[in-house]
């Protein structure tokens, strides 16, 4: 079995105050910021902040595109859980067949983040008007779960789910759903990680 650290803590931690916060993205300091912005003060004026706000067009535009196929994918998954497919796990204890049996609502959770994140995303494909309006609602929402104190709580336990049973459980259905949500390359680091690294990976990529 590998360790118990308890991650709920961490994560909420880092959802609150941490380096991953909407705030944080919707103020320019994430990469995308720092570069529309360095491409804007470069050249200087209305065409360099045209090239700049064409460039976060064009990203979002690839952004929506691979976050659709990331829902096609997992919403395959979830019928096929629905389906009654049976999959091969591992489960050592009562809580991480909880865990288990937790995962298709897991699955929904992602996906609806995902169809709200397309839908940001799809806005940001319309220049300026696109971008301010995804920054705007961005910046409204993140007020709002704060000011409800919900901001990242089922993402932070559903993280921890998934996450302690992928590493401690061998279940087929949890690494489909990872190697979704990480991609091919990333899925090894994340299944050789501590329960505490995984679902802080995780709950980074819920959101994206």
């Amino acid at each position: 079995m590998r360790d118990k650290v308890s991650t709920a803590g961490s994560i909420s931690n880092l959802a609150g105050g941490g380096q991953i916060t909407a705030t944080g993205i919707t103020a320019g300091t994430g990469t995308a910021g720092a570069i529309g912005a360095g491409i804007g003060v470069g050249l200087g004026g209305p065409i360099g902040a045209g090239i700049a706000t064409g460039a976060a067009s064009l990203a979002s535009g690839y952004s929506c595109y691979k976050t659709h196929h990331h829902i096609k994918n997992l919403e395959v998954i979830l019928a096929e859980c629905k389906s009654g497919k049976t999959y091969s796990c591992e489960c050592e204890d009562s809580q991480n067949q909880h865990y288990h049996d937790a995962l298709p609502k897991i699955i929904e959770f992602i996906i609806e983040k995902k169809q709200k994140k397309r839908v940001q995303k799809g806005v940001g494909v319309v220049p300026v008007a696109g971008s301010l309006g995804t920054t705007a609602y961005q910046a409204a929402r993140s007020a709002y779960k704060i000011a409800q104190g919900t901001r990242g709580v089922d993402r932070s336990e559903y993280a921890h789910m998934l996450g302690t049973h992928l590493v401690r459980s061998k279940c087929e259905l949890a690494e489909q759903i990872v190697l979704e949500l990480v991609g091919g390359y990333d899925f090894q680091h994340v299944y050789t990680c501590n329960t505490h690294d995984a679902a802080l990976i995780l709950f980074e990529k819920m959101n994206i």
